[in-house]
């Protein structure tokens, strides 16, 4: 589940950013909470903070 930033419509994206809600890799049981956006000129800066892991 993810939004996307208030501005997508007239800089696109990844320029707007993105907020990931809910973030699960297929690769492991945690879901992280994860932000991707331009900072400091960069694309798809990522941080995250484990919220919750599932046992599959």
């Amino acid at each position: 589940m993810w939004t996307t930033g208030a501005d997508s419509d007239t800089v696109g994206w990844p320029a707007s950013g993105e907020i990931d809600i809910v973030e699960l890799p297929s690769t492991t049981t945690t879901v992280y909470p994860t932000p991707h956006g331009p900072i400091a000129g960069t694309i798809n800066t990522q941080q995250a903070q484990i919220i919750s892991t599932l046992n599959r």
